[in-house]
């Protein structure tokens, strides 16, 4: 199992693979045979990882049901599919412009894959494929879907996913009245959604992921099935849409990554179904903004959480300490001041405790309640002097509220030294045989000033010790070679603690 572009996939094992092609028998065929045979007229499923070199039989698709076409073949796109009364399922790589009108014949076509396409648009006539319910091009071309894709009105999938040159949506795509999942994840060009979105009421996945959006429609706030809003990476997403409070239904509302954000509107606390967030920002108006408070009854949240303009909080009361503190599936929180951090703000810090089950922290501020987080496994301070200085390894007076931290990173000093630690081997090969660095003891002097300046806690190895470490040994080290897979070139050593 792995996850893909926002996506779970599962793997199927071999096994699993061989019982479905033994229980399908002769309804499956993975070649294009020359000549008719009894298997070719009750082959219902075509798996085509080969590129097929002759005409197939005309009556060869005449009960297929879904065909899997690893590339282009306008072979099979030809007079043969015009037979297949049945296909409903095609999915092809590469496809060009012959097979590309042969498939959009189809009209029987429920299921449509395209991966590749080399077209700024898909053509009109696509319209007439009256029973497609999925449509998915996937790393395309596309620029813009047709005007009239609004006359799909079985359509439940759109996924465009990867297709760089997209600039967005056309208006028509409010009349999909039965549209389910929009997917546009990674189209890098988009920059707007058209207000007719807020007419897909049956919209239940709508992945916006890695786009320009700077702000989405205030409709979509009538978009009371959606479950899933992905927002992941939208670097310049700047503010949500007031109502966000009347997606009673939403489970996932992804805003991890979204920097440019300035605040979460008001109604986030009717939220109860939320198991992701990733970012929570608070805004200065609070009035039109939400607070920490509403995250009170917002409880199976889980996952990574960063909350950020802590500053702007309110004094600390019962809710305060209770919000964070009752979400048990969380499993890595960051707690991110505001540039405007007061001299009393500290204090603020005390009502965002997390749940004592929490694997990862990182704050710019600390409290007491840091001794108590037993499951914590790292900890990371940065940008703050003073703080640093007060949790120095062995030496700040308050060392002993996190020395029982295993992976704890305060300042850039710590952060050295964990990389150095938990280090093996970096084999450092010579630079590009090109590139100003030609020989290897100029490489060499280059690092070794390197060290010099930035670990001074190590020593160096000439290469001629290298050979008494080996990979699974207990020093860590850094290895300087001459060229590739090399252990020791001319000039090379071992760095090592």
């Amino acid at each position: 199992m792995e996850t893909w572009g926002g996506r779970i996939k599962c793997k199927m094992h071999d096994l699993v693979h061989d019982l479905s092609r033994s229980i399908l028998g002769d309804e499956i065929s993975l070649a294009v045979s020359e000549k008719a045979t009894n298997c070719t007229k009750i082959c219902r499923y075509f798996s085509i990882m080969e590129h097929t070199r002759h005409l197939p039989p005309k009556n060869t698709f005449q009960k297929a049901r879904a065909m899997y076409i690893a590339e282009n073949d306008d072979f099979i796109f030809g007079k043969a599919s015009k037979n297949a009364k049945h296909l409903c399922s095609i999915s092809v790589k590469d496809v060009h412009t012959s097979a590309l009108r042969a498939i959009l014949e189809t009209k029987n076509l429920r299921y449509l894959n395209i991966l590749g396409l080399k077209y700024e648009t898909l053509p009109e006539v696509i319209s007439d494929i009256w029973s497609l319910q999925a449509l998915h091009v996937i790393s395309s071309d596309l620029v813009m879907l047709p005007e009239s894709i609004g006359k799909l009105q079985k359509l439940r999938v759109i996924n465009l996913s990867y297709s760089l040159r997209l600039t967005g949506l056309l208006d028509s795509i409010g009349n999909c009245v039965m549209i389910s999942r929009i997917h546009l994840f990674r189209c890098h060009n988009v920059a707007a959604l058209p207000s007719s979105i807020g007419r897909n009421k049956r919209l239940r996945v709508l992945r916006l992921g890695n786009t320009k959006l700077e702000r989405l429609p205030s409709s979509i706030t009538a978009l009371e099935n959606l479950e899933c809003l992905d927002l992941q990476c939208c670097f310049e997403l700047e503010e949500l849409p007031k109502g966000i409070g009347k997606l009673k239904k939403l489970v996932v509302l992804n805003l991890q990554g979204c920097e440019k954000l300035l605040a979460i509107p008001k109604g986030i606390g009717q939220l109860t179904r939320l198991e992701t967030l990733g970012l929570f920002v608070m805004g200065e108006d609070a009035v039109n903004y939400s607070q920490i408070p509403e995250l009170e009854n917002v409880n199976k949240i889980s996952g990574e959480l960063t909350i950020r303009g802590i500053a702007r909080c309110m004094e600390p009361d019962v809710a305060h300490k209770e919000c964070l503190k009752q979400k048990t599936n969380l499993q890595s929180l960051r707690l991110i001041y505001a540039s405007n951090v007061g001299v009393n703000s500290e204090n603020k810090l005390e009502g965002l405790e997390p749940p004592p089950g929490i694997k990862i922290l990182k704050i710019v501020r600390y409290s007491e309640w840091i001794k108590g987080l037993t499951a914590l496994q790292t900890l990371e301070i940065s940008s703050c002097p003073d703080l640093e200085r007060r949790c120095e390894r062995r030496k700040g007076k308050d060392w002993h509220l996190t020395s029982h931290i295993p992976h704890l990173l305060i300042g850039q000093s710590d952060a050295r030294h964990h990389f150095i630690w938990y280090t093996r081997r970096i084999c450092i090969d010579s630079f590009d045989r090109g590139g100003p660095m030609k020989s290897s003891g100029h490489h060499y002097a280059a690092i070794k000033q390197w060290v010099k300046k930035h670990m001074k806690n190590l020593r160096l190895c000439d290469g001629s010790n290298c050979d008494v470490f080996d990979e699974g040994g207990a020093e860590p080290m850094i290895g300087v070679g001459g060229g590739q897979g090399s252990r020791a070139g001319t000039g090379g050593g071992v760095l090592m603690l």
